[in-house]
């Protein structure tokens, strides 16, 4: 069975003018004005103006040719910065009881922030113009959906035997298979593009799904969101608001329904996830004396999970999945508290860190010292004492954080522009390498939600992480990428 996406190079913008890259920024603008009126006179205007915020940095962010994987990872990373405030202003406390410290300045540093990464994006996006709308402008390839399914199921399969693995079988390598491994991703993004825009052959991307996330709930450590959202994100590749065609505004209909439903589906996972699910289900199978089968496992985490939403807690689940994604906001919150009054600016030493971090990968520098967990920056900046090493623990200040610790506001600005520039050069990068729009585009997706998603991670192990694998796969593609093309193409298997 082949896919042919003609329907979607005709509803692409046929001339690449400047003005027709970014077609919902007014319309996003207009929307977010109206929306943040109504958080004025309901809440405040720091909520306000993260409303207005929200609607313009996804409008000047989702590029009409490609799929919008940058307007999503700062939506995520939005959530991350401003729920903990949200919560305090209608409930009256953090999520946990904690000390908000200079909440609303944070929230105002990390909303610039946010835009400067934008920007930094834009630039880029203008230096390689050319070579990145060729590739977006490009024809678009014809692919076996049954190859795409078989193809992410013995991904997949490959990342599961190298996860139970030793890793010291790898001879420090284990890094470079890592990032390898993520081109397990192409196979599905492309397969949900293709079910997408078929309209059919659903059951095949519901098995690659459950194929994709059943494992990891079974292991305890359930990252599924990151699988959602690039099942949404190539949800989001049909709904085009900018074609004013009968045709278009049907099929836009049909996936902002999706869409929504998409998203308080993830929603309510979350919810049940953070009220109960996880604790129990970690207590239950990282007890090595409850070690047993994986039909076993499943059928006890289908028990554990109707315990669960027998006596599911909204209120208690919402405070603890809020005060999940927040962390990062209540640490960098304190960290305007103390910095520079009660801890100095460390002028640079942790971009420095992070530079030099990224310039001795493990596979060239096997003696490197070991940069550990990354709780003795939130022990340092914020005061508070929270597990770290000696529990085999690691807790995340976040990157802003480290910008603000080592230059201030002018640090969050010139260095979320600088992280921002570097994402637009592995993009154009990507563009050069990739055989086609679909695997470009599955790269950008891989890249992206992996490394700008995060806004609690550590931009020491951030940056590093990101270049890293920038260049692996880059190098992969180059030298593989024909041959990944030709196996997903449906001239090579029919059926």
């Amino acid at each position: 069975m082949s896919i042919d996406y003609s329907q979607y190079q005709r509803s692409s913008p046929a001339p690449v003018k400047k003005n027709n890259l970014y077609p919902l920024q007014q319309r996003m603008l207009l929307w977010g004005f109206i929306l943040a009126i109504f958080a004025l006179l309901l809440q405040d205007w720091v909520v306000g103006t993260a409303i207005f915020a929200l609607f313009a940095f996804v409008g000047a962010s989702w590029r009409s040719d490609m799929p919008p994987v940058l307007s999503a990872c700062i939506a995520y990373q939005w959530i991350s910065a401003c729920a903990g405030y949200i919560y305090f202003i209608d409930v009256g406390y953090f999520p946990g009881g904690a000390n908000p410290g200079s909440a609303a300045w944070s929230l105002i540093i990390s909303l610039i922030g946010f835009g400067a990464i934008i920007t930094g994006y834009r630039i880029g996006f203008a230096v390689f113009r050319k070579r990145i709308t060729s590739k977006t402008m490009s024809q678009p390839a014809t692919y076996s959906v049954k190859r795409l399914l078989w193809m992410t199921i013995v991904a997949f399969g490959i990342q599961y035997f190298f996860e139970v693995a030793p890793k010291q079988i790898w001879f420090g390598g284990a890094q470079i298979v890592e990032n390898l491994l993520t081109i397990r991703f192409i196979p599905l993004f492309v397969l949900s593009v293709a079910v997408f825009e078929r309209k059919k052959n659903y059951t095949h991307l519901v098995i690659a799904a459950l194929w994709v996330i059943g494992p990891q709930l079974l292991t305890g450590f359930a990252k599924f969101k990151e699988i959602l959202l690039v099942i949404l994100i190539a949800a989001l590749v049909q709904w085009r608001p900018w074609v004013r065609s009968a045709q278009q505004t049907r099929q836009n209909r049909r996936t902002l329904m999706f869409g929504v439903i998409g998203f308080f589906a993830t929603l309510v996972l979350g919810l049940i996830w953070s009220g109960g699910l996880k604790s129990q289900w970690r207590d239950e199978i990282w007890n090595k004396d409850n070690v047993t089968t994986p039909v076993e496992k499943l059928v006890r985490f289908t028990e554990i999970t109707s315990k669960v939403i027998n006596e599911f807690d909204l209120s208690f689940a919402s405070e603890e999945l809020v005060g999940r994604v927040s962390s990062g906001e209540l640490y960098f919150s304190l960290v305007v508290d103390r910095v520079p009054d009660v801890v100095p600016n460390e002028d640079g030493e942790l971009f420095k860190k992070a530079l030099l971090n990224a310039v001795q990968p493990r596979f060239l520098f096997p003696e490197k010292a070991n940069l550990g967990g990354d709780s003795w920056l939130v022990k340092k900046y914020t005061g508070l004492y929270v597990a770290g090493d000696e529990s085999e623990t690691s807790v995340g200040l976040g990157y802003m954080a480290e910008f603000y610790i080592d230059f201030g506001v002018t640090g969050v600005i010139v260095l979320c522009m600088f992280w921002g520039f570097v994402g637009s050069v592995s993009i154009a990068m990507f563009a050069r390498v990739s055989p086609s729009r679909e695997i470009f585009f599955a790269l950008v997706i891989v890249c992206l939600t992996g490394y700008f998603m995060s806004f609690d991670g550590s931009f020491i192990k951030l940056f590093a992480g990101y270049v890293q694998r920038m260049l692996i796969l880059t190098a992969a593609l180059f030298f593989f990428g024909s041959y990944i093309h030709r196996w997903m193409t449906a001239d090579s298997m029919r059926g």
